[in-house]
């Protein structure tokens, strides 16, 4: 029964995917928040891809003290 239950919901995933058409997408300036937000998460991905070295060294001592 859950099988069906979920299957349906999928389903109604996939044709939304792949039947609808598209809605229109109004084109327009990002508000400050969300600026601020993009800008705010992007800057720490940037930050821990290039130097990410100390991070795996503190985890490394955290370990070591809890095992």
């Amino acid at each position: 029964l859950n099988s069906v239950v979920s299957l349906y919901y999928y389903a109604r995933i996939l044709k939304a995917m792949w039947l609808d058409k598209p809605k229109e997408i109004k084109e327009g300036r990002l508000s400050v928040y969300h600026a601020v937000g993009i800008v705010g998460l992007a800057i720490p991905t940037v930050v821990m891809g290039i130097y990410f070295g100390p991070v795996i060294e503190f985890a490394a001592q955290s370990l070591s003290h809890i095992l």
